[in-house]
């Protein structure tokens, strides 16, 4: 079976309501790792490449096969506004499944709060900080909120790596778990990171589990790195080398890895015997206009020729930096009477 016949019946949904072609690597590796084994897992991928549903797919099916008799899901993020985007992402997705989804911090009612306590259940967003709070305020009931917690979702695992804040975000763990009387399983969400094991190994402390960690498969990527500079003193940049570089001339080869890559295409200047006039029937000899542009590499701008009663008029091509308004040839400048 594969992950997405696995996945919940309103998660298959949501994937054909947003159109979704395929799952993506990282969110293939993490419901095999989620569904098939019983340790903790750490999911190493780029910026936006889906590592929350990743994560969530396979936890909210879990959750809504066999619901948990409190919160069945903690979700551990560094900054408020990160547990706010992440309420809104998950807030409808977990309506369809009957799955109630809770955020506490500072900023958060105390309405809000009170009904998360009268009815532990679902998945419980916070932050480390609110995490102790309540820990020191609310130990009595700890039991009670999370004494069938399956689940820690830790967002941004490599910003705690570093400074106090990592390590005491595992001792509110740890505190939590003991007071409960669980051990759930921990799921780390980061950036790629350069010694993932060691990541691994400081995410499960404490636990007496292991790590999974999924190796992926993402494509090759190319980076071109290109800086923008000015002379100025000095000869500019024409008189500098044929390449404009300050070299006098290198192969082309050289030249292709120095000079940055552009998306756009160059445009050619069409001669006068490839330029189409667009002229209206309508319009007399005295009103007709060319309408061929074109942009001239050099920042040189193309006006339109207006032309009058001579045929001849073409096109002016008026250099510089682009400044100024464009000007018409025929235009003339009035005279005092």
């Amino acid at each position: 079976m594969d992950a997405f016949d696995r996945f919940a019946p309103f998660i298959q949904d949501f994937i054909y309501d947003h159109d979704w072609q395929s799952l993506r690597a990282v969110q293939v590796a993490a419901a095999d790792a989620i569904f098939n084994t019983d340790e903790n897992v750490l999911l190493t991928a780029s910026t936006a490449s889906g590592k929350t549903e990743a994560a969530f797919f396979p936890i909210l099916t879990e959750l809504w096969e066999d619901p948990p008799a409190s919160v069945g899901c903690v979700y551990v993020g560094p900054l408020k506004a990160l547990i706010n985007d992440q309420f809104l992402r998950l807030e409808d997705l977990c309506a369809e499944g009957n799955i109630p989804v809770w955020h506490w911090h500072g900023d958060v009612s105390q309405s809000h709060k009170a009904k998360m306590l009268k009815h532990p259940s679902g998945i419980l967003q916070i932050t480390p900080e609110s995490l102790e709070s309540m820990l020191l305020h609310r130990h009595n009931a700890i039991p009670r909120i999370f004494g069938d917690l399956r689940f820690v979702v830790i967002d941004e695992v490599h910003s705690l790596l570093r400074g106090d804040r990592g390590g005491q975000t595992l001792c509110c763990l740890e505190r939590l778990s003991r007071l409960a009387g669980v051990v759930p399983r921990r799921i780390g969400l980061s950036a790629t990171i350069g010694d993932p094991e060691a990541t691994g190994a400081y995410l499960s402390a404490g636990t007496g589990r292991g790590c999974v960690i999924p190796r992926l498969e993402a494509p090759k990527e190319r980076w071109r790195l290109s800086m923008e500079h000015f002379y100025v003193t000095g000869p500019q940049a024409p008189e500098r080398g044929e390449d404009g570089l300050g070299h006098g001339g290198t192969s082309s080869e050289e030249a292709a890895y120095e000079t940055p890559e552009t998306s756009v295409a160059e445009q050619r200047i069409p001669s006068r015997e490839e330029r189409v006039e667009d002229v209206s029937p309508s319009t007399s000899p005295q009103t007709e206009r060319t309408h061929s542009w074109a942009q001239v590499p050099g920042l040189c701008q193309l006006t339109r020729g207006v032309r009058g009663r001579d045929d001849n008029a073409s096109p002016v091509l008026r250099g510089g930096g682009g400044a100024g308004p464009l000007s018409h040839p025929s235009r003339q400048p009035l005279r005092e009477l």
